[in-house]
């Protein structure tokens, strides 16, 4: 399944990569939220020539918000037991998805699967040295690691994480639908929903193992996120993690603890940062994720307000 937004000739080149697969896809979703309706090659060009099995299921909706609205609408229009979604700027290597799917159809426990990141580089050993000191248990992001040795790891091994990729990641279908899909209440260019719903699988399933990245099954990804790379860095990377860690992990003193401790590392580095700037806009943008948290993510772009229940009906 495919979230596109005004990148037709990323969808095409997506879409010619999936073609030459090992194991070529039962059915490709593409949901368009572009505000005009893309000009995409016909099914047969896209997936494999004449009597192919697979099929191009095509979805051109601009009311979509966002990635993870967009691959709901697609979960709602998949027939297949096992659901893959790549992102626009994802090119999976030739044996991808039949390293994925095979390691849901061997290994039972295995809820959810990603892919590796192949052309990701290891940030300075500061950044590193920093990330692994102030980012302690389900806070540490073990993908990057994998990432930045993505070509030596062993084909089909299963890699320990508790995070997924929205770049290339597989689910089993009926448990994905199970949890309802990805949550609501992203939009936009999301910032963490993939490392959500990795949470909640694991809460659903009380497994932390429920979760792995997949040796081999690698994927050049042209993204490595823009957000983080502007003055609200900082300020989105706390308010994205606050948000799916107080969602799904116990809020224990120790976790308590672990998120205090984060958020003092992010205070001490936009602090170094506006001192070597000569500017304050680094610790302001801190101090103001610290108040959209208050407020319930008030101003955060990609997350939309709480929904109140509505009283007329009581909930399902």
């Amino acid at each position: 399944m495919i979230p596109t937004r005004n990148r037709p000739q990323l969808v095409g080149r997506l879409l010619a990569a999936l073609r030459t697969q090992s194991r070529p896809p039962k059915e490709v979703i593409v949901v368009d939220q572009s505000p005009v309706p893309s000009a995409l090659p016909r099914p047969q060009q896209a997936l494999g020539g004449e009597g192919t099995e697979s099929r191009l299921i095509y979805l051109h909706d601009p009311k979509i918000e966002g990635a993870a609205a967009a691959r709901n609408a697609g979960l709602l229009l998949a027939t297949t037991p096992y659901v893959i979604f790549l992102d626009d700027d994802a090119l999976p290597q030739a044996d991808c998805l039949e390293l994925l799917v095979d390691s849901l159809e061997r290994h039972p426990h295995l809820v959810a699967v990603g892919g590796l990141i192949s052309n990701y580089s290891p940030p300075p050993w500061l950044v590193r040295f920093f990330r692994r000191f102030f980012y302690l248990g389900r806070l540490r992001d073990e993908r990057q690691a994998w990432y930045w040795r993505a070509s030596a790891s062993r084909t089909g091994d299963l890699l320990p994480t508790t995070k997924l990729n929205g770049g290339c990641m597989a689910f089993r279908r009926e448990i994905l639908v199970e949890i309802g899909g990805f949550d609501r209440r992203y939009c936009g260019a999301s910032v963490g929903e993939d490392v959500e719903i990795a949470q909640r699988l694991i809460r659903h399933t009380g497994r932390t193992d429920a979760v792995a990245l997949v040796g081999g099954a690698l994927i050049h990804h042209a993204s490595e996120g823009a957000w983080k790379n502007n003055d609200r860095a900082i300020e989105l990377e706390l308010l994205a993690t606050h948000y799916w860690f107080k969602r799904n992990v116990p809020w224990n003193l120790a976790n308590r603890f672990r998120f205090l401790w984060m958020c003092l590392g992010l205070f001490l580095w936009s602090a170094a940062s506006a001192a070597r700037r000569r500017k304050v806009a680094p610790v302001l943008r801190f101090l103001a994720g610290l108040e959209s948290i208050r407020h319930d993510y008030r101003g955060c772009p990609f997350l939309k307000p709480q929904q109140p229940p509505n009283r007329a009906q009581p909930a399902p």
